[in-house]
Formats: C-alpha cells, sequence, structure tokens
C-alpha cells in the first residue's frame, strides 16, 4: 500500500493541512501544504475553497508527521482549492411548461461563485439568434437560490430566465428541496427514492419544481424542466468469464444518493447470472459516504453497508470513473482484488446511426 494525499481540518492548529497520509490509519506522513491560520472570523474554518487567494503556504523541506523539523514554510501562490463537478444537462421531460429553447443544453463547470460552482452553456448549443451568448447556472446567495441567466448577468439575480428556490449545494438535487447525502445535516436521501423504499412517499413532498420567465415579467411554474447529471441512463458489470458473480449485467440509474446516481441491475441481467430461480436476487450500485467508496449490494441492502458483495475505495463521481481496482468479498468479512471486474457506461446510440436505424 501506498500513502494517500488528504485534505483534512486541523482544529488546534486552526488550519487546513494537505497531508500525505499513512496506509492503514496509520497517521501524517508529511505536511505538502497548509492554509494560513484562521481567526475564525471567516468562513474558512468551515470550507478550504474560502481560504483568500495567497492563502496557502508550502514547507521548504520535508516534514515528520505534523512536526515542521527543518522546514520553514514560505507563501504558495499556486494553490487554490476548489469544487470539483460533472458537466451538468438542463431540458424537459416533457413539452408541458418546458423551459425557453434558449437555456436548454449542456453545460460544463467553469469555476466558483458564492461558495458553489457555477455553469455556462458550452458553444455549440448557444441558440445565437434569440441570446447573447451562453446561458450561466449559478447560486444566487441573496436570494438562497440557483438561477440562470444570461452571460452578462453571472452574479446579477435581477434578470433571471430560470430559478428554483433551494440551497442544495449542487444544481441537480436542488428540486429535492436537500442533499442526498445521508451524512449532511438536514438531508433528505429518501426523497429520490423509489416508492418501494421506506419514507421516500413522505419526504418526496419537499420536492420543489424550476420556475422559468413569462413574457408578462413574472414566472411560472416548469414542473418538467429537468436539471440532472450528465450521466447514461444504462451501465454494465463485466467479470472474468469463469467467474460466478451474481452482480453482473446491464444496471440501469434509479436516482441520486450522496449527490452521485445509482444503479439497479435489471431483471434480465440477474436471471441470466443467477440462473431462473423463484427467488431472484438483483443488485444495486451505489456510493457509500461512510467509508468513501463505491459498493454493489443486494436491492434491499441500499444505505447498508454491513454486507457489501464488491466494494471499490474511490470517491468517483461515476462507478465507471472509479480508478482503483474492485474487490470482492471473501465471505469472511474480508475483500480480495478481482482485477477482472469492471464497469462500463452503456452510450446512448446516436438516432443518425446505422445501428438505430429501424430499416437495417
Amino acid at each position: 500500500e501506498v500513502a494517500s494525499l488528504r485534505l483534512f481540518w486541523m482544529p488546534k492548529m486552526s488550519r487546513w493541512l494537505l497531508a500525505s497520509v499513512k496506509p492503514g490509519a496509520g497517521g501524517v506522513q508529511s505536511i505538502i501544504a497548509r492554509s494560513m491560520a484562521d481567526d475564525g472570523s471567516t468562513w474558512s474554518s468551515m470550507w478550504p475553497w474560502e481560504v483568500e487567494a495567497e492563502g496557502w503556504e508550502s514547507p521548504t523541506a520535508e516534514t515528520i508527521g505534523l512536526d515542521d523539523a527543518d522546514a520553514q514554510w514560505i507563501p504558495n501562490r499556486d494553490i487554490m482549492v476548489r469544487l470539483a463537478s460533472p458537466g451538468i444537462v438542463i431540458g424537459s421531460v416533457e413539452n408541458w411548461s418546458a423551459p425557453p429553447q434558449i437555456i436548454c443544453g449542456y453545460y460544463e463547470p467553469r469555476g466558483m461563485a458564492n461558495g458553489r460552482v457555477y455553469y455556462v452553456m458550452v458553444p455549440e448549443d448557444i441558440s445565437l439568434d434569440k441570446s447573447t451568448g451562453p446561458m450561466c447556472l449559478w447560486f444566487a446567495e441573496d436570494r438562497g437560490q440557483w438561477a440562470v441567466t444570461a452571460p452578462e448577468f453571472l452574479g446579477d439575480s435581477s434578470a433571471v430566465l430560470a430559478r428554483i428556490q433551494s440551497r442544495a449545494w449542487w444544481p441537480w438535487e436542488a428540486h429535492l428541496g436537500s442533499s442526498t447525502s445521508a451524512a449532511a445535516l438536514g438531508a433528505a436521501p429518501f426523497a429520490c427514492l423509489p416508492v418501494w423504499h421506506g419514507s421516500a412517499t413522505l419526504l418526496a413532498g419537499a420536492r420543489v419544481n424550476w420556475e422559468v420567465a413569462d413574457e408578462k415579467g413574472g414566472f411560472r411554474e416548469a414542473r418538467n424542466m429537468v436539471v440532472e447529471l450528465d450521466c447514461p441512463t444504462q451501465m454494465q458489470i463485466f467479470a472474468a468469464e469463469t467467474a460466478s458473480h451474481p452482480f453482473v449485467g446491464i444496471y440501469e440509474r434509479y436516482g441520486l444518493l450522496a449527490s452521485r446516481p445509482y444503479f439497479l441491475q435489471t431483471k434480465e441481467s440477474a436471471q441470466e447470472s443467477q440462473g431462473l430461480t423463484d427467488e431472484l436476487t438483483r443488485y444495486v450500485v451505489w456510493y457509500a459516504e461512510d467509508n468513501e467508496q463505491w459498493v454493489i449490494t443486494e436491492e434491499f441492502r441500499l444505505l447498508d453497508e454491513l454486507v457489501v458483495e464488491a466494494r471499490a475505495k474511490d470517491s468517483a463521481w461515476t462507478p465507471w470513473q472509479v480508478a482503483m481496482p474492485w474487490e470482492v468479498s471473501d465471505g469472511d468479512r474480508d475483500y480480495v482484488v478481482d482485477a477482472y471486474i469492471r464497469v462500463e457506461e452503456i452510450l446512448p446510440i446516436p438516432p443518425e446511426s446505422p445501428i438505430a436505424s429501424p430499416d437495417l
């Protein structure tokens, strides 16, 4: 095992530390960088991305754990901490009260504003005949809402094209009224779960809808407007031909947990991997934030990490972006690496593709 980098807050030092941590919870090996001491008067003690510019420093020599040894600390202007985010898509499920065409399209993360990531529409999706440039999606702190505006109004909430009253960290969770992180204060992780899971119906009442500007200067509800992760709706798990893992096969996206999509094995894949049995077990792939890992569990063990069929210790946004190897249970409370397990996204076939043509 090798050391890993961790960014964490040290209360006694009143600093954020970027440190090399020994494997197996062995403590700090050396400090790579640290923030300036905070007196508690700013938000930087809560979030590392709130540390001001030039607020980081690096050692001139390697430290010994938390001890400076021969190191001296000098300002490092090259260090900047920012939230990372996948791209998002704005569209409509149906045409009923659909959002304006000029705000629909794919948006890329471009930076941070008001403590959250803001997104800018890619050039290919800009409606040049109806807009002055790429639309922007950002969080308006003064109004406590996510907003879509023209590019010249980024940071100005007086001219909004679409809005939703929510302080969610991520725009794809804004309609749920809270975070899908089970560990977050005030979170409602069940709000996006299917009704067969307990409490889903009750917490789904916390949902809110997007509103879009109308011709009269007011706003109308756009119930079918969606802002979601740029993420395929299907994925597939592969393993060695000689393996008998029951969780291989095709999975479909079912909702959000810990701000990430989770996937349910299709019935057809479950039957193929397990055979035609009376009691068919389906599996789910989801992100378990308590241990910062992607896991594969039986369907009824969603949000339960006590019995895990396979895991990958990685915090990637999706399971096919995982860089660490997958480990499978050895049946005795331990795990072994299975290098043949891999997860791949299933990209939709473009309409113009010959494969998608019904005439071929």
